[in-house]
């Protein structure tokens, strides 16, 4: 399957090979509950944090064995649990993965370890090591060159380690995490700050975990004020007193209350916005007045007493019918409204998952990119001193997302300098074809700008023919774009005027 975009004159071919895999939707929640199988049970008790492993992590220490063991079950908060076993000089576990999460594709990583101090990576080189274990049809245990560190091989929700003769006996570690994989990398490419090296390198999965990263970050004090701009303290030029701020938002009703709250995401998760990654909370207010109304919003933290700057936007017209799409696994990236269908249970509020016939493209033609960029040695063979292919596959996501998930363009202010690049989508004339969006009255979208297709073009290697339309050869019909001059004007704040401006005004999708 590929997908072309109608009006740009190329496309993306190449589907891999098809392989027996589990499907892979949205959603990423409880995980696996992973049952560690020795004997009998036995009471489990609390460890201090290892400065080593990666965090946020649940400790935990085996008094004695054998032991039967039931771990709590891996999620977003608490994507990682590192174990210490007591020493002894010969060792038998078994691992068993009780259920898994809508997200199928997801295995835990296994790394296990006799280091004193575990560095939680197999590193490059690793052999695979029949006599740690594993199963003839899903392969061996792997074992790192320096031979302290192994990673578990899965077969079928299974897995063993064995270790025997170690004298006196050593102490086992054990790290079970859905946020790394076997060489201590972030799974979803973001938020690790360890980049994927030659020869095992690895891109992110069609569909990223989406969780609280890095330690301290599964609790948050952020409150979310709205306030009317006509009763705003901006007006009086106190944007950044609290005490104004706090009058003002009673004096109004208290807009952003929790009565008026139609989605609290306070925990905050990693995604990628406006081309920035970082921690974000979203929140979903409703109770505000349609067609146009202005808006003045802060974000206050009560525990570290700060407060953001202040942003402004406006409400769209009633009847608007395009639901907000808030960032999801697949597309990290996306938080706007898009002509997909409502929840019919609950109309009202962001969808947080994207129907089937968008993950499936999406999927097909990750995996595909996937397959095109790892046919070459990523890492060593380098075809850029300025990018790799990790920044290839994260630039052609964002894109991918654009094309498939159409930003509405109801309610922009035609009146704005610039103004929007909007075009009209019908279903006999979709953006792409086959994937038919907004219904029988179709939608005005707002295009995306040309920089999120200039941005895949200089990210990814010539030899993939990733190619953007001209200017003057019909990229307005696909992109918003302003001029001719291609060092201009393309949405990107490196090229002369960004997409959006702080009153909420997009000319084009960023």
């Amino acid at each position: 399957m590929s997908t072309r975009d109608r009006h740009s004159g190329r496309s993306r071919t190449g589907r891999p090979p098809e392989r027996s895999q589990r499907s892979a939707t949205s959603g990423w929640r409880v995980f696996a509950a992973v049952i560690l199988l020795l004997s009998l049970v036995l009471p489990i008790t609390s460890a201090q944090p290892s400065p080593s492993a990666p965090g946020p992590i649940q400790n935990l220490s085996i008094a004695a064995i054998p032991a039967l063991i039931n771990l709590t079950p891996l999620n977003s908060t608490r994507p990682t649990i590192q174990l210490s076993l007591p020493p002894t000089p010969d060792l038998f576990l078994t691992f068993n993965l009780c259920s898994l999460t809508s997200n199928s594709s997801l295995l835990p990583t296994v790394l296990i370890s006799t280091a004193a101090d575990p560095a939680w990576s197999l590193g490059a080189r690793s052999t695979a090591d029949s006599g740690s274990g594993g199963t003839r049809e899903g392969g061996h245990n792997r074992r790192s060159r320096q031979g302290a560190v192994w990673s578990l091989v899965w077969d079928k929700g299974f897995g063993n380690w064995t270790m025997s003769g170690m004298g006196q006996g050593e102490q086992v570690k054990m790290l079970l995490s859905l946020d790394v994989d076997v060489n201590g990398a972030f799974r979803s490419g973001v938020g690790a700050g360890n980049m994927p090296t030659y020869p095992n390198y690895t891109l992110p999965p069609a569909q990223l975990p989406l969780f609280a990263s890095g330690a301290g970050s599964s609790t948050s004090s952020l409150t979310l004020i709205i306030v009317p701009t006509g009763s705003s303290p901006t007006s009086d030029g106190l944007d950044n007193s609290l005490c104004a701020i706090r009058t003002a938002n009673i004096s109004t009703g208290g807009i952003a209350s929790a009565r008026n709250a139609v989605l609290n995401r306070s925990q905050p998760h990693w995604m990628r916005l406006g081309g920035e990654e970082g921690l974000r909370s979203a929140w979903g207010a409703g109770d505000l007045v349609a067609g146009g109304s202005n808006y003045t919003a802060w974000t206050l933290d009560e525990a570290k007493g700060e407060l953001s700057r202040p942003v402004w936007f406006a409400t769209k017209q009633a009847g608007f019918s395009c639901p907000l799409v808030l960032p999801t696994s697949f597309c990290p990236s996306i938080a706007y409204a898009a002509p997909l269908p409502l929840d019919p249970t609950s109309p009202t509020h962001p969808l947080s998952s994207l129907p089937s016939n968008i993950t499936d493209q999406l999927t097909s033609n990750l995996n595909a990119l996937s397959t095109s960029l790892l046919s070459t040695a990523c890492g060593r063979d380098r075809y850029s001193f300025a990018s790799s292919c990790a920044d290839c596959h994260t630039a052609y996501r964002d894109w991918l997302c654009r094309v498939l998930i159409p930003r509405c363009a109801g309610g922009v202010d035609t009146t704005a300098d610039p103004a929007p690049q909007v075009t009209r989508r019908t279903v006999d004339a979709p953006r792409v074809p086959g994937v038919v969006l907004g219904g029988d009255q179709g939608y005005d979208e707002l295009l995306p700008c040309l920089s999120t297709c200039n941005a895949v073009d200089r990210a990814c290697p010539v030899n993939l023919n990733f190619r953007c339309p001209l200017r003057k050869h019909g990229a307005d019909k696909s992109y918003g774009f302003l001029g001719d001059d291609p060092g201009y004007g393309d949405g990107s704040a490196d090229l002369g005027v960004a997409a959006g401006d702080g009153w909420g005004n997009t000319w084009c999708n960023p």
